[in-house]
């Protein structure tokens, strides 16, 4: 296959990809970006690559250091964000599609190193 082929396959596969949305209720970082509490919308920029916006700002942020998560039971899941909290902060650190997920592992572990206990809070996203 041609190097022009693969990158207009993936750019089809990118432009393909539908958008997500959610209303996230507290203010969160991601990427080390601080986000208000407001609208989102999560979508690819490409293979394996999303980004979250804000939908009143429009400020958009590349999810970095997001990586592909392991769906234990291999059966779809409700599309969902996945935010690591602790009493002063919260932070993305999972986003679930139907069938696969991406997060950010390191985010949870250093959370999880602090002196404050840490919690799952779960964001639905819909279409």
């Amino acid at each position: 296959m041609t190097k022009a082929l693969v990158v207009a396959m993936l750019a089809a596969v990118s432009m393909k990809a539908e958008t997500l949305e959610a209303k996230v209720t507290f203010p969160f970082v991601v990427s080390g970006v601080p986000m208000p509490a407001g609208e989102y919308r999560i979508g690819a920029v490409g293979l394996g690559r999303h980004t979250i916006s804000n939908a009143k700002t429009g400020k958009k942020v590349i999810l970095a250091g997001f990586g592909t998560a392991a769906n234990q039971s291999r059966s779809p899941v409700a599309p969902h964000l996945g935010f690591t909290c602790s009493a002063s902060r919260c932070a993305l650190s999972q986003v679930w599609f139907e069938s696969a997920g991406v997060e950010n592992r390191r985010v949870r572990e250093q959370m999880e190193a602090g002196s404050e206990p840490v919690e799952m809070a779960v964001v639905a996203m819909t279409r």
